[in-house]
């Protein structure tokens, strides 16, 4: 799957893309009341994902959600694939009932539907062991749009592209609900379960689009026609386009443009410091000045080097290669980096590597800048773990706002076992960490399920002791997770006490400093 194609950017839209996921899409086709599926893959269209893309913009609170699906409209190979982009504005979403007009839930493969199991398996999305599906249900008041590429065919599409565009089009246009079925992960169940609260508690709007833009300016909305399928119902279910206010006038033509001849400003040629003229065998005969490059044989090889036009980055000379699955893969949990999985290396100065001229702050952020491909990144972690160690870190301040204070040593062995992606023992360091917080809880006469409603929080208090307490840890901390503080100052700064949004905020990003301080710092705990 291409990252690049499954994502449909906006203009000007400041978006962490949360899941970005194939999945299957299921709905009731109301001509003929059956059911129809998009998703499946076959021979001719194997590469042809069905993805679901969702980003979203915590400043802005903006949502964008698309499906992306890749037709190849020949069966030859050198057939190009054509993408279209189905988008679900969050304008559209409208609760019918006791439904609400976004939700998630999950299910075991044998409560599935018997008709949607095999459609599952036929799309990749059940394999041999899988117990449990992640089940996204869609509710509308008003159609989506479909984004395309325009231009004419030579022959109407058979067979299964026509297929992928009549089901395509079918549930853009007659599916007022639908689902999709996505293979389970806690990253993206976690992340689809606050999507759906920001749905039904703020007001979000949808990012604007550059469509003119888009597919080297052919871009365009709902050309069935194009595509040998008339458009009967085009306008049947008027939807609010979110175009970009775009300047559409073109530059003027070269021909048009008359230069305007400039009076030529003789100089004459000064006497002093003349010399008399030497012959040049290699002087153009023409007014411009060449000097002769120097032959790279003659250079020294510092000069050749610094000749050499750099391919990547400088950071980069100490990696390893990946190959084009890992750099997917890479690609996709960037994408997906709810708690900004940014690199935050173990800091270590020796005593050949300080300048005279640096401070030790200078050096360490030097550090953190270049670090090793020993270091801790983004790809050395599990999504899941470290999702799962903060979900559990804001649970324990929920029932003992001190817990990161007596559970020292045993959260540092718990990033440690996410720091080296070990299942086995970051289950059994959790179970360590739960019974003692439970004794804790119990010593303390706490009630787990207390509101902070009670005691109005502190933010500025809070942010004070856990820069203090990772600092004891190691002294230089704060400056190896930093741009994780800042984010947590900036949630601090914009909170309000009765707020339960922002202060949710502010306990997962407190969560992921100290997660992020126990992996960098837990294999010396």
């Amino acid at each position: 799957m291409d990252l690049a194609d499954a994502i449909l950017q906006p203009v000007d839209a400041a978006l962490n893309w949360l899941v970005i996921e194939r999945v299957l899409a299921e709905w009731n086709d109301p001509a003929t009341s059956d059911r129809r599926y998009l998703g499946t893959l076959s021979s001719v269209n194997g590469a042809a994902n069905f993805t679901l893309a969702i980003g979203y913009g915590a400043t802005t609170r903006q949502l964008f959600i698309s499906l992306h699906l890749p037709i190849k409209l020949r069966a030859s190979t050198s057939s190009k694939l054509k993408h279209m982009y189905y988008v679900v504005p969050v304008e559209a979403l409208g609760s019918k009932g006791s439904q609400p007009a976004l939700f998630v839930d999950v299910s075991r493969t044998e409560d599935v539907p018997e008709q949607t199991l095999p459609e599952l398996r036929k799309a990749g999305l059940v394999e041999n062991g899988s117990k449990r599906i992640i089940r996204i249900g869609f509710r509308l008041k008003e159609r989506g749009y479909v984004i395309m590429p325009q231009g004419s065919l030579s022959r109407p599409p058979q067979g299964t592209p026509l297929r992928l565009l009549q089901n395509l089009r079918s549930l853009s246009e007659q599916a007022a609900a639908f689902d999709l079925y996505l293979k389970y992960n806690d990253y993206d169940y976690v992340e689809l379960c606050r999507v759906c609260e920001n749905v039904s508690k703020i007001h979000l709007t949808t990012p604007a689009l550059d469509v003119k833009s888009l597919f080297k300016g052919l871009g365009a909305v709902n050309v069935w026609e194009q595509y040998a399928m008339p458009s009967e119902t085009r306008d049947k279910y008027p939807t609010k386009l979110h175009f970009a206010d775009r300047e559409t006038s073109p530059p003027p033509q070269y021909d048009r443009v008359t230069p305007s001849p400039s009076p030529l400003v003789l100089v004459p040629a000064s006497s002093l410091g003349s010399s008399p003229k030497q012959p040049s065998v290699d002087r153009p005969q023409h007014g411009l000045s060449v000097i002769p490059e120097t032959p790279e044989a003659y250079m020294p090889a510092s000069a050749q080097a610094s000749r050499k036009r750099k391919a990547t980055s400088p950071l980069s000379g100490g990696f390893k290669a990946h190959d084009h699955d890992d750099q997917l893969e890479d690609a996709h949990s960037s994408q997906q980096d709810l708690y900004g999985m940014s690199s935050a290396p173990s800091v270590g100065i020796t005593a050949g590597q300080a300048s005279p001229c640096e401070t030790p702050s200078q050096r360490l952020l030097q550090q953190h800048e270049n670090a090793q491909p020993d270091t801790v990144t983004q790809n050395d972690v599990d999504p899941a773990l470290f999702a799962d160690m903060v979900q559990w870190l804001e649970w324990a301040w929920s029932a003992l706002p001190s817990a990161h204070l007596h559970l020292q040593a045993e959260l540092l062995a718990l990033g440690a076992a996410v720091c080296n992606v070990n299942a086995e023992a970051f289950a059994d360091q959790r179970a360590v960490c739960m019974a003692k917080l439970l004794f804790l809880v119990t010593d303390a006469n706490r009630v787990t399920g207390e509101t902070e409603d009670e005691h109005p929080p502190d933010f500025e208090l809070e942010v004070r002791d856990v820069v203090r307490w990772m600092n004891q840890i190691y002294r230089a901390a704060d400056i190896v997770i930093a741009r994780d503080l800042m984010q947590l100052a900036e949630v601090a700064q914009g909170a309000a006490a009765n707020d339960e949004q922002r202060r949710k905020a502010f306990r997962t990003q407190k969560a992921v400093c100290v997660a992020r301080v126990c992996m960098c710092f837990g294999k010396a705990g």
